[in-house]
């Protein structure tokens, strides 16, 4: 479910990303919050795979270096991402925190280089907060729509 703040309508297939913080110099002119929630089970099945794919490449890389870029992840032995959910979930929100793209390009892409380009919709610009509660994962931040939303008159 994702809603913006001025509709309570869920916008879901009308949702891009594009690189955070891009356009953040008019987001207080023209932007709005957003809260976006998933039940926890679908959520990781379908991040899992971009998230295990980027700690084996982590493992491999520190590896190769004599000090581990994401130190948690060393410390933990490097989970999958299940077990990295289950077991740390702090540490899995620090990664998303830190690593946003891991979440939102599985779920969202891109309205400026995607073939399924939208001609209007909503583009996610932050993503500033994220929780974890029983069997729902909820992230908010701010965004805009695109093309510019028109005030009424």
């Amino acid at each position: 479910m994702f809603i913006v703040e001025d509709s309570d309508n869920d916008i879901s297939n009308k949702v891009r990303i594009r690189t955070f913080n891009f356009g953040s110099d008019d987001l207080e002119e023209r932007g709005f919050n957003f809260i976006w929630e998933e039940n926890t089970e679908f959520f990781l099945s379908v991040v899992e795979d971009e998230i295990n794919d980027f700690i084996q490449d982590c493992y491999i890389e520190d590896r190769n270096q004599t000090e581990p870029d994401i130190k948690y992840l060393n410390e933990i032995n490097y989970p999958s991402a299940k077990e990295l959910f289950n077991s740390h979930p702090e540490y899995f929100l620090r990664l998303v925190s830190d690593y946003q793209d891991l979440v939102t390009h599985p779920f969202f892409s891109n309205p400026y280089i995607n073939a399924d380009s939208l001609t209007s919709g909503f583009a996610m610009s932050t993503l500033d907060s994220m929780a974890i509660k029983e069997n729902t994962i909820t992230f908010s931040g701010k965004g805009f729509y695109f093309p510019k939303k028109l005030e009424s008159n």
